[in-house]
């Protein structure tokens, strides 16, 4: 669960199967994904 700047709170899931590469390249594009909704859910 995420809390914005304006107090509202909104929860994220990523399921990841089948990957393939680097643990820590995984945990990157859940960040990126994470930060994406963020920026957005921040502006609208």
């Amino acid at each position: 669960i995420i809390t914005l700047p304006d107090g509202r709170r909104f929860g994220i899931v990523i399921y990841v199967t089948d990957f393939i590469g680097a643990h820590t390249k995984g945990e990157l594009v859940i960040a990126k994904i994470s930060k994406l909704a963020f920026d957005y859910y921040s502006k609208n």
